[in-house]
């Protein structure tokens, strides 16, 4: 073997044995939703989408099938210009971390907040019309839960110690509530802060009038302000 080729070995990895095949995952698995998906949310091995119904899945069963399906019609509560829908999911903050990923809050387009325990099915506590309008997310941070509608409102839920049992939150009654932006083209929480942004995508070049996006970051934990 000449020299240049015993440098080659040692310089570079052996390639005669890898594979340039993309990596699989087993088992594989594909979930299926006859509507859209309007949000959905992992803890551990469950998942939760939303869409006209709520449904729970454990992936370590296989078989792509919801343990639980949750429809909002079910609470009775409807309204005569919307059909209810669910647009936002998120798991509920705990104060014990043996009760992890049991307990879901789930907003609705009617402005309703509804938990669900995904052990049982079964509806723990409901909100009517907490919000003016729909609920587009659902956030947690650590003890905290906020809540944010299109029209600029935001629920701040907690803390665990002062609103607590050993299950989680006691009830939905907000800490505090702060004004945000209406109508948010993008919404995330990134730490303790709350980013959204409005107006345009993109700024014109040719037109100096229209302006890029409008960046806004609040501090819900904090002064409330935006920056």
């Amino acid at each position: 073997m000449s020299t240049s080729a015993k440098r080659a070995l040692d310089e570079y990895p052996d390639s005669s044995r890898a594979h340039r095949r993309a990596p699989d995952f087993v088992p594989r698995q594909f979930i299926t939703n006859h509507h859209n998906i309007h949000a959905y949310t992992v803890c551990g091995h469950r998942l939760c989408i939303v869409s006209h119904k709520l449904k729970v899945y454990d992936l370590t069963l296989g078989d792509a099938q919801p343990i639980i399906t949750f429809d909002p019609k079910s609470l009775g509560i409807e309204s005569r210009s919307k059909e209810h829908k669910l647009t936002a999911v998120s798991f509920r903050a705990l104060s014990t971390g043996m009760e992890e990923g049991r307990f879901i809050w789930c907003g609705s387009n009617l402005g309703h907040l509804v938990e669900v325990d995904t052990s049982s099915g079964k509806v723990t506590q409901v909100r009517v019309g907490i919000h003016s309008s729909t609920i587009t997310h659902i956030f947690r941070y650590r003890e905290y839960m906020l809540s944010l509608e299109e029209n600029g409102k935001m629920h701040v839920f907690g803390p665990l110690g002062d609103n607590a049992t050993e299950g989680g939150l006691t009830n939905m009654t907000p800490w505090r509530t702060i004004r945000t932006a209406e109508k948010t083209n993008f919404v995330r929480m990134l730490g303790d802060q709350v980013w959204t942004a409005s107006g345009p995508a993109t700024r014109s070049t040719t037109n100096p009038s229209l302006r890029g996006p409008t960046i806004r970051v609040y501090e819900p934990l904090g002064v409330g302000t935006a920056n």
